[in-house]
């Protein structure tokens, strides 16, 4: 059994209108979702050598993991847990 919020998100999240119809799809629904999930996530971090010394060199001045990867900086920059491991 699901929670009434949660079935009323949904439907709210993927109305779709047809023509002149609107309604709840799910073949649709479906397709969103997965075209949403693409883009929710940081991606594969790539190990590259400029960003590591980067990293290291914002760790050894007591820069912490969330301000590093949230700082503008060139590099494509991985998730705050990702500095963590």
């Amino acid at each position: 059994m699901r929670n009434p919020s949660t079935i009323s998100r949904e439907i709210n999240r993927n109305i779709s209108y047809v023509g002149n119809n609107c309604g709840y799809y799910p073949y649709t629904a479906q397709k969103e979702y997965r075209y949403r999930k693409r883009f929710s996530h940081r991606g594969l971090f790539v190990n590259n050598d400029d960003m590591l010394a980067y990293i290291e060199s914002k760790l050894a001045i007591s820069w912490s993991p969330e301000q590093i990867s949230n700082y503008p900086s060139e590099f494509n920059m991985p998730s705050f847990k990702t500095i963590y491991r």
